[in-house]
């Protein structure tokens, strides 16, 4: 009878490589999204002011509501 005896004492996880340079390219692309997503909410917001016709409170809370996910959420998933 033939025992197999191998004992494997690390493992790799292939997915998490190392990225070395690459996190300043990520970094910039990740800050450009986010300055774009709250200059979007900023021209909304102004927009929302300046036509009459938007005064409804669910714009704004719209605005908010994304505005707040967007500074809350999106620098948590960027941590690697």
């Amino acid at each position: 009878m033939i025992i197999n005896s191998t004992q494997v004492s690390y493992f790799i996880l292939s997915a998490y490589f190392d990225t070395g340079m690459l996190k300043y390219l990520y970094f910039i692309i990740i800050l450009c999204l986010y300055v774009l997503i709250i200059l979007s909410n900023v021209f909304l917001i102004v927009l929302i002011c300046v036509n009459r016709s938007l005064h409804e409170p669910m714009y704004l809370f719209l605005c908010i509501c994304q505005g707040e996910y967007t500074t809350i959420q999106c620098p948590n998933q960027s941590n690697y």
